[in-house]
């Protein structure tokens, strides 16, 4: 508010919290405009937008196209780029790869830790991706990597290359590695 009012700088669409008498919040959006007379400042004008139906509707979105466990793309959100990647093959030629890697739990450790193993090995699976390639969690305890635009001569070495990367790190699962 103070910069649009003393550099006469509009500030457009800033989200933030405001708080309820009972502690609850209201996620709004605000803008704030400047208000010039005779390029004199003399004031500012702020709208308020209450964006909580907007913010639901995101969560839901992402939700349904999310793993909770881990963040990643579920299989769900898999298929429709998968169907985009067949349009787009279909269209301009090409390969692409989906490679499926499951990851084998210790069955002595809790679900709880292997959850935690799962999250541990997803961003080192991301790390390795390209622009436009997709790593989403598939059923029980397996990745999906949906690569896009590859030789057809790669594709073996692409999937060695994810399985070396996986056997050479160590993971540490509480006390357990």
């Amino acid at each position: 508010l103070s910069r649009a009012y003393s550099e006469g700088v509009p500030v457009h669409h800033i989200e933030t919290m405001f708080r309820r008498r009972d502690g609850s919040g209201v996620p709004v959006e605000y803008t704030v405009l400047p208000l010039a007379v005779h390029r004199k400042a003399q004031g500012a004008v702020v709208v308020f937008r209450d964006i909580a139906e907007r913010r639901t509707a995101e969560r839901l979105r992402w939700e349904l196209s999310h793993d909770p466990l881990t963040g990643l793309p579920n299989a769900r959100h898999l298929r429709q780029r998968l169907i985009g990647e067949l349009v787009r093959l279909r269209d301009r030629g090409g390969y692409s790869a989906l490679i499926h890697v499951e990851v084998d739990r210790d069955d002595e450790h809790s679900p709880p830790r292997g959850d935690e193993l799962l999250r541990t090995v997803a961003p080192a699976l991301a790390h390795r991706l390209r622009e436009g390639d997709v790593l989403a969690r598939g059923e029980g305890d397996s990745f999906l990597l949906l690569l896009s635009s590859v030789q057809v001569d790669n594709i073996t070495i692409l999937a060695e290359s994810f399985e070396k990367l996986l056997n050479e790190r160590e993971y540490t699962v509480g006390d357990v590695q």
